[in-house]
């Protein structure tokens, strides 16, 4: 595993925050308008415990009751509180009142796997695709020709948060296409598709305007019309 400094692991981790990582009860919160932090703190805290080297360096995770819903956090070795998913309370945590407390598992959960792996993969075919959506965006009349390259760069499927860089989408669960199910919780809610040049479409929230998602600007540029939230681009032949 590619070992990260602690600012790097919080940065990455909390950047790859989308809500198909959410249990279905904190899903639901996120797209009823709760921070779209809330309910991440366990897997992103044990991503960024294995990313930094975990016990052998130093760190040790935390845990105590907040606001009535547990709380995971990570003490690093100068007992700095490393805790990347705080705006989802009302109030201070406060973290004199945890306690060390071990994960349920010694390797990195499947979430916890998932984050580590955006955290640390993809850097080169993203890097090229921000230069190809900066070339389409002064470049128009060439979008035809660079939507495929986008999409090879891609690996196909991409998600485009609301900030931070894109990353790519696994696989279909079914290896066939993907599910409502998955589609709703990328974009947190009930989707609206959007044609693209090339068969591919843009998936993004439905009532994203209503609910003040907040501009998301590589999304709006594929589209070439105001998007907010985050948005999917997948083949059209891997959504029924």
């Amino acid at each position: 595993m590619k070992r990260l400094t602690p600012k790097q692991a919080y940065s990455a981790v909390r950047r790859h925050l989308t809500p198909d990582l959410l249990k279905p009860k904190y899903r639901k919160l996120v797209q009823d308008g709760a921070d779209k932090r809330t309910g991440h703190c366990y897997a992103a805290s044990e991503a960024f415990y294995h990313l930094v080297g975990g016990k052998a360096e130093g760190y040790k995770p935390m845990f105590l009751s907040h606001e009535g819903e547990p709380h995971w956090w990570i003490q690093g070795p100068d007992a700095k509180v490393w805790d990347l998913t705080s705006e989802q309370f009302d109030t201070p945590v406060p973290y004199g009142q945890g306690r060390g407390k071990g994960f349920l598992t010694k390797d990195p959960s499947r979430r916890a796997a998932d984050l580590i792996q955006r955290a640390t993969k993809g850097k080169r075919a993203m890097t090229l695709r921000t230069k190809l959506i900066r070339l389409a965006h002064a470049r128009p009349e060439l979008r035809d020709e660079i939507l495929p390259l986008l999409k090879e760069a891609a690996g196909e499927s991409m998600l485009y948060p609301e900030t931070g860089r894109p990353w790519n989408l696994p696989l279909p669960g079914n290896s066939v296409s993907y599910t409502l199910a998955e589609l709703q919780g990328w974009v947190g809610g009930y989707i609206e598709m959007i044609r693209l040049p090339g068969n591919m479409i843009m998936l993004v929230n439905e009532e994203g305007l209503m609910k003040r998602l907040k501009p998301n600007r590589p999304a709006s540029q594929l589209a070439r019309r105001p998007i907010v939230g985050p948005a999917v681009v997948i083949p059209s032949n891997l959504m029924k």
